[in-house]
């Protein structure tokens, strides 16, 4: 059987034309593995730049979570402050209205009605 080189024609045997043909295969075979391991490479390299990435998003987050929940506690100390000074001053909004009107009959309605605000659920339990 008969085979073309590049332009002078060879005598090649049958066991030599399989021997050719199965080279042709490893060498084929070869730089298809080289292409895979390559994009394989490149594959892993982009998920370590993935990883490195959202490494650095989630140390942003935590970070952000922290100063939020720092200003969280900050907002409820001085929600709590403020709570007690309406407690406070609402007393003393009772006492001097006792004292200036303690005969007046609607003082002391204006009085049970300012207790039942102060004790009432929805004054002091509408931040919660």
């Amino acid at each position: 059987m008969a085979s073309s080189g590049s332009s002078a024609h060879i005598s090649v045997s049958g066991s030599d034309e399989d021997q050719l043909r199965q080279k042709k295969r490893k060498i084929s075979n070869r730089e298809s593995a080289k292409r895979s391991r390559m994009r394989k490479q490149q594959h892993l390299d982009e998920l370590m730049d993935q990883v490195s990435r959202l490494n650095k998003e989630n140390a942003c987050v935590l970070t952000n979570l922290n100063v939020t929940r720092q200003m969280c506690l900050k907002v409820e100390a001085e929600n709590s402050v403020l709570q007690a000074q309406v407690t406070e001053l609402t007393h003393w909004l009772i006492s001097l209205k006792r004292i200036i009107g303690n005969s007046n009959n609607d003082m002391v309605d204006l009085d049970e009605q300012m207790m039942m605000m102060m004790n009432g659920d929805d004054f002091f339990n509408m931040w919660n």
